[in-house]
């Protein structure tokens, strides 16, 4: 009867022990992920679904054959890759009557993830060098870098889906 009194006091400890040692680790992780603020915050930049909400992200304006277009970044290495090359313009083509794209002299660091769901004013990175700007919204299969936003998607995609290749501007007083 000693002996198994022991016995199951051995094992809760082992139990509980084991249970405590898991805790420890995820909360580990945690502080690791939040340790590294940009990388911390560009995963929730790029995990929320309503972004005007957010506040972590790089204001810049976008011209379009003149017109001027509000867009945010996303804090993240492509985009502030990105932020040093502007003041930039562009001749952007047109592809599958919902896009525009334009392939970079240089690449830009990618952070690729399943996207699915593409809306309109969305501005990504396919591969590692080509920048592409939506105007219509799709399911997709493809795998892009999140770079940002622009913000009028009804005027921005009258413009687009009306011209072949236009010629666009990106600017931005901030730099990185």
């Amino acid at each position: 009867m000693k002996n198994t009194k022991i016995l199951i006091s051995l094992i809760l400890i082992i139990f509980i022990a084991l249970s405590l040692t898991a805790c420890n680790k995820n909360s580990t992780d945690q502080n690791q992920r939040k340790g590294n603020n940009s990388l911390y915050i560009s995963e929730n930049i790029a995990n929320e679904n309503n972004k005007e909400d957010n506040k972590e992200l790089i204001p810049v304006d976008i011209i379009i054959n003149n017109n001027t277009f509000s867009a945010k970044l996303y804090t993240n290495d492509a985009t502030k890759e990105l932020l040093n090359q502007f003041p930039m313009t562009i001749n952007m083509s047109e592809m599958n009557g919902n896009e525009k794209y334009y392939y970079m002299s240089s690449s830009l660091t990618q952070d690729e993830e399943d996207i699915k769901n593409i809306k309109s004013g969305d501005i990504m990175l396919y591969g590692p060098d080509c920048i592409v700007i939506f105007y219509k919204d799709f399911e997709t299969f493809n795998k892009y870098t999140r770079l940002g936003y622009i913000e009028d998607k009804e005027k921005l995609s009258d413009i687009l889906k009306n011209n072949n290749d236009v010629k666009i501007t990106f600017q931005s007083d901030i730099k990185i």
